[in-house]
Order: structure tokens, then C-alpha cells, then sequence
């Protein structure tokens, strides 16, 4: 699993690199923020199963109250 995380990094930022360089070139946000994006999507899905797991333990406490 950690090696399709890091092969998903290095070709994201491969990615990002040459929109900015081709299709945004004056504008730097736009890439960085599909970069984060992207990057907060491959940790959600390396994590998802201790993050539901406890996502569903903090529903079921708040149910609880």
C-alpha cells in the first residue's frame, strides 16, 4: 500500500508540474491546490479504515449523550 502512496505522490507532482508549466503559467495557486487536494485524497485513502473506525466510534458516543 505504501508504495502505490508514494508512486501516486511522485506522478501527482509530475502532474502538477507540467499544468503549471503548460497550462498555468502566471498562476501558481491553482496547482499547489490540486497538489494538497490531491494529496489529502491518497492519505484518506491509505487511512480509511482506522478513519472510519473512529469516526464511527465518535458517532455512536455522541448518539449516546
Amino acid at each position: 500500500m505504501k508504495n502505490f502512496l508514494i508512486s501516486g505522490f511522485i506522478f501527482l507532482a509530475i502532474g502538477v508540474y507540467r499544468l503549471q508549466k503548460y497550462e498555468f503559467q502566471s498562476q501558481s495557486v491553482i496547482p499547489i491546490t490540486l497538489l494538497v487536494a490531491g494529496g489529502i485524497c491518497m492519505f484518506v485513502s491509505a487511512e480509511y479504515s482506522p478513519i472510519s473506525i473512529k469516526l464511527k466510534q465518535k458517532l455512536r458516543a455522541l448518539l449516546r449523550f
